[in-house]
C-alpha cells in the first residue's frame, strides 16, 4: 500500500482540472480493502431508499454471498432513523 504522506489529498477546482487524469491514477492506487463482516453500519438517507440498496447488493454478481447480503441488510440505518432515535 503506498504511503499517504507520498499522495497529496486536496486539489482545488482549477488544480483538478489541469492535472485530472494523474490526480486519478494516483489515487486509484489508495484503495481500502474490507469484507463484508467489517462492516457494522451501513448508513443511508432516506427510509425509502433502503429496498434499492437491498437490490443493488442482491445484484452485485460474485461479490457477496446470499448470507452475506442477508447480514449486511441487517447493518442499514437511515438518518431518518437516527434524527427520530436521538
Amino acid at each position: 500500500m503506498p504511503k499517504i504522506e507520498d499522495t497529496q489529498m486536496v486539489y482545488n477546482e482549477n488544480a483538478y482540472i489541469k492535472s485530472k487524469d494523474e490526480i486519478n491514477q494516483k489515487a486509484s492506487a489508495l484503495t481500502l480493502s474490507f469484507e463484508p463482516q467489517d462492516i457494522k453500519y451501513i448508513i443511508i438517507k432516506h427510509d425509502s431508499e433502503i429496498t434499492e440498496f437491498i437490490n443493488v447488493l442482491r445484484s452485485a454478481k460474485g461479490k457477496f454471498s446470499y448470507n452475506e447480503v442477508d447480514r449486511l441488510t441487517t447493518r442499514i440505518i437511515t438518518t431518518e432513523q437516527i434524527l427520530s432515535d436521538f
